[in-house]
């Protein structure tokens, strides 16, 4: 992410169901008056049922980077108690600090989406400039060796770990297999 991107201007704002007392906090690049309403499906499901039911406050206003960190404060509160608020998504990323699409998958549709976007095009001169520069002193993890200590933990948490005996079953077959295809390709 760049710097400019992160000093962008952006709003904290809260959107409060008083039909159902619940709560949806949010940061949005923006302006305050730009007609976003917000990124949860399910607020946003409710909200074009019945938008008579919902009104909006303005928490915040500053550089986006401020916004987001305010932000994760305030749904940190606000998941101690799941059935007030419609954050459901941000669940896993607020607590854990991981990203959003974490163990979910693609559709095939967007798949094929993300696929053509890259292809075909033509990157700049200045464009690949930019990309091996932003890349000069970046560590690649392939060289990675690890520590004694991390090697004796990987080593008693695989160690403690059982397979099911259908798990050890399709091993063995593979395996079989394996030793199979070695055998024809050196014949």
């Amino acid at each position: 992410m760049n710097l400019e991107r992160l000093n962008s201007s952006a709003i904290v704002y809260a959107w409060s169901d008083h039909l159902t007392g619940k709560v949806y906090c949010g940061s949005h690049k923006g302006s305050d008056n730009d007609g976003y309403i917000c990124s949860s499906k399910y607020m946003l499901k409710e909200y074009k049922e019945r938008p008579q039911d919902f009104t909006r406050q303005i928490i915040a206003k500053g550089a986006w980077k401020d916004c987001i960190a305010l932000e994760k404060k305030i749904n940190e509160q606000l998941i101690k108690n799941i059935e007030t608020t419609y954050n459901k998504q941000a669940f896993p990323a607020i607590v854990n600090e991981v990203h959003p699409m974490l163990g979910k998958k693609h559709t095939e549709e967007s798949l094929k989406k993300i696929s053509l976007t890259g292809k075909g095009r033509k990157l700049s001169e200045e464009h690949k400039k930019k990309l091996h520069s932003g890349n000069i002193g970046n560590k690649h993890t392939l060289g990675y060796k690890h520590t004694a200590e991390s090697i004796l933990k990987i080593s008693e948490a695989s160690k403690a770990r059982r397979h099911s005996e259908e798990t050890k079953k399709k091993i063995s077959i593979a395996h079989l297999n394996n030793s199979f295809k070695k055998k024809d390709s050196n014949a």
